[in-house]
């Protein structure tokens, strides 16, 4: 958010992984988990001893305590973080090589860090009541509800949009045919 370029955070290797990739997949499928040709798994956290090689924020801020530098465009340091923020975008990149192999790139990942769903403590179901544990149930349910019914109307609108490409394609193919048939004759 706050940074007008990206600051690599840190970069880290496969080889400080505690577990190898055999021993986590064994971890992942030793209670039946069904495991397929292309699944993902992920390793978690991969830090190495060095301060750039910390692989998490909660390492790298030493819990918080210590201010994370951002860059911008004049090379000035002045943005920094423990933690991220609302608003802040993450971009993980990843790729294996070996002296004489091609690379095999993972491509790149990412991700912005979106404001929390507010959650009405203080509403009409609770009035001036003193907070009961049913009073915050019904509220927090009365939330959700209303959120739910949000993207159930996104949900409707981006079919009705669906809807009216489809038929936006189906006139689209219709005029390509006719115009390769013209082309033949």
């Amino acid at each position: 958010k706050g940074a007008s370029k990206p600051t690599q955070l840190c970069q880290s290797n496969l080889k400080h992984t505690y577990w190898t990739s055999t021993q986590q997949l064994v971890h992942h499928s030793v209670t039946g988990c069904p495991m397929n040709a292309g699944d993902l798994l992920a390793s978690g956290t991969i830090s190495g001893k060095e301060r750039h090689n910390f692989g998490s924020m909660l390492e790298l801020s030493w819990g918080g305590s210590k201010e994370i530098v951002l860059e911008n465009e004049n090379g000035d340091e002045h943005e920094v973080r423990k933690f991220l923020e609302d608003g802040d975008a993450i971009i993980m990149k990843g790729w294996c090589e070996k002296e004489g192999m091609g690379r095999v790139g993972f491509g790149q990942c990412s991700g912005r860090v979106l404001p929390a769903i507010p959650f009405p403590y203080k509403s009409e179901i609770m009035d001036d009541a003193k907070p009961t544990q049913q009073n915050v149930m019904q509220d927090e349910s009365k939330c959700y509800e209303e959120e739910y019914q949000k993207l159930q109307k996104e949900l409707d609108l981006l079919e009705m949009r669906k809807g009216i490409l489809s038929r936006e394609m189906a006139l689209m193919q219709d005029n390509l045919v006719e115009v390769q048939k013209k082309q033949k004759e």
